[in-house]
């Protein structure tokens, strides 16, 4: 198994450099998290959510409701439509409001 990256060939350094600097974003995101919380906690004050649609987010209910018994016998298309379908309806309940 082959696990070279053009990335990895194409520069002098093998890459390091773009991993170097991936890494320093990971260690800047991690030091402004306290920031992102808080600006979070501020956006979302005196928020209602309604625990039916936030039931919606949850990996169990698309997998409940897009699957199903069937799970993966049913075709992407169709698990596509259906998805479409909850996309639609929340945004009409979200432009109602």
């Amino acid at each position: 198994m082959d696990l070279n990256f053009d990335w990895e060939s194409s520069t002098n350094d093998y890459g390091l450099n773009i991993l170097l600097s991936q890494m320093e974003l990971g260690r800047q995101l991690v030091h402004e998290w306290d920031n992102f919380q808080r600006n979070g906690q501020i956006v979302l004050d005196g928020l209602k959510f309604e625990h039916l649609i936030l039931d919606m987010f949850r990996t169990e209910f698309h997998r409940r409701f897009l699957w199903g018994r069937r799970a993966c016998n049913v075709p992407f298309m169709e698990r596509y439509e259906k998805f479409k379908q909850v996309l639609d309806f929340l945004s009409q309940k979200c432009e109602s409001s």
